[in-house]
């Protein structure tokens, strides 16, 4: 026998279930594992050349000819590219800006760029797998106000 909310004052209210809140919850679940795994791949990578670049200045201090200078534009390039990949894993976090969630799954999954080889470019494969589905697509659309609500679920 069930009750209704009129006759148990205790009861939670009956909420009707809201398409577009399930599609949201569905692509931010879908897009926050991989965010993160860049996120985090992304970061440990920039900390790691930014602990070598420190090293090898060190132990190297009287290194000012052409090796230095493409030690450090290596250093510059790795450091810059890797930012990049930050900056895109928030985007991707957020749900906005999908053309640089995109540009930063991308440069994820090409090899000597990724954040750390074996790591990254699975990592890479995978967030822009998930970014180029439809739904997420709409649903980064939406979040920009240009699209509407599509009711279809891609799984």
């Amino acid at each position: 026998m069930s009750e209704s909310v009129s006759t148990n004052p205790y009861a939670s209210p009956v909420v009707p279930e809201n398409p577009r809140a399930i599609q949201r919850a569905r692509v931010a679940t879908r897009m926050r594992i991989p965010a993160t795994c860049l996120l985090v791949a992304a970061v440990l990578h920039l900390l790691f050349m930014m602990l070598l670049a420190k090293t090898a200045f060190q132990y190297q201090p009287t290194i000012v000819t052409d090796i230095g200078a493409y030690y450090t534009a290596i250093f510059v390039l790795y450091g810059l590219v890797q930012s990049f990949q930050i900056f895109g894993a928030i985007r991707m976090w957020q749900l906005r800006s999908l053309r640089i969630a995109r540009a930063a799954a991308l440069i994820a999954g090409i090899p000597f760029l990724a954040s750390g080889m074996w790591l990254g470019v699975p990592l890479g494969i995978w967030a822009a797998i998930v970014l180029f589905m439809p739904s997420t697509a709409k649903e980064f659309d939406f979040q920009a106000g240009r699209g509407e609500f599509a009711a279809e679920v891609d799984l």
